[in-house]
């Protein structure tokens, strides 16, 4: 039997399925032939290797396709940096025309996708229910935004006070989105989420803590600064929700035990606070 002929038997030997009178001439070529049994024996590794690996179990990480949304988010946002000029003259018309274009965190705060058959609930604030729905909500200890739009719209993120977008979602009628927030900067961060071309849905900010402790201080600003002041205190998401009056004037010390009391003590006339899980302090008008 020549050495191509045995090699077109290695399967059918190894799996016990050759006939006896084949099976007999490749054993003996095997026994005269050290390079083919040097191949066979290399093949016959290699199966058994794969087969063993069909009862290992792989685990798949849980926030995969997160991990490949936020990606390809990236991919669309950097494909739109190099379009030709003729798109930035069309998206500064857009821009003067009123639609807030925004993104997401800045250049370390990141978002991530994953399609959900509907908004969740727990530990979610809902703006404008009767309409359409942006949350913000603590999941699995990740801080989240929710959208599911009646029809398509586009959210957009920023960092205040920044104007140039970074990131931004198209969020089609039958589906829904929910993204993670996370600041890997080392300070605090205040991200803006607005949806174009809603003007019944108010617009989320939310004070991220960063990857650093601060040791925020008593002060005196808007309630922008004092939203980050209290996350970056107390290690907590702060979420100013459906204020007209953002920059409205605030004094405050941080003295309290928690970020609840502090808000509460800094806070007087139509603003009302509120946690969630513990780990959520919302402010809103009353």
């Amino acid at each position: 039997m020549t050495h191509e002929k045995a090699r077109e038997f290695f399967s059918a030997y190894l799996e016990g399925n050759l006939e006896p009178g084949l099976r007999l001439g490749f054993e003996q070529s095997l026994s005269t032939d050290a390079a083919l049994r040097a191949e066979y024996d290399r093949f016959a590794a290699a199966l058994n290797q794969l087969a063993s690996m069909r009862e290992t179990s792989i685990e798949i990480p849980y926030d995969l396709d997160e991990r490949i949304g936020a990606r390809l988010d990236r991919h669309l946002w950097e494909q739109k940096q190099v379009a030709p000029k003729a798109w930035y003259g069309r998206l500064r018309v857009v821009a003067f025309a009123g639609l807030a274009t925004v993104l997401l965190v800045g250049a370390a705060i990141s978002i991530k996708n994953r399609d959900i058959s509907g908004p969740s609930v727990a530990g979610v604030i809902t703006l404008n229910p009767q309409s359409e729905q942006l949350s913000v909500g603590v999941k699995q200890d990740q801080l989240t935004v929710e959208f599911a739009p009646q029809s398509r719209k586009t959210v957009v993120f920023r960092t205040e006070p920044d104007t140039k977008p970074f990131a931004e979602v198209t969020v089609e009628k039958t589906t829904s989105m929910r993204r993670q927030l996370v600041n890997n900067n080392p300070e605090t961060d205040l991200v803006s989420i607005q949806v174009l071309d809603a003007p019944k849905v108010e617009a989320v900010l939310v004070a991220i803590p960063g990857v650093r402790s601060e040791k925020a201080k008593a002060g005196s600003g808007t309630l922008e600064e004092f939203a980050k002041a209290l996350a970056a205190k107390y290690r907590v998401p702060v979420v100013l929700n459906g204020l007209k009056d953002p920059l409205a004037q605030v004094t405050w010390d941080l003295d309290a035990p928690d970020a609840r009391r502090a808000a509460d003590a800094a806070l007087k006339g139509p603003y009302s606070v509120d946690t969630r899980e513990g780990n959520l302090v919302t402010i809103s008008r009353s």
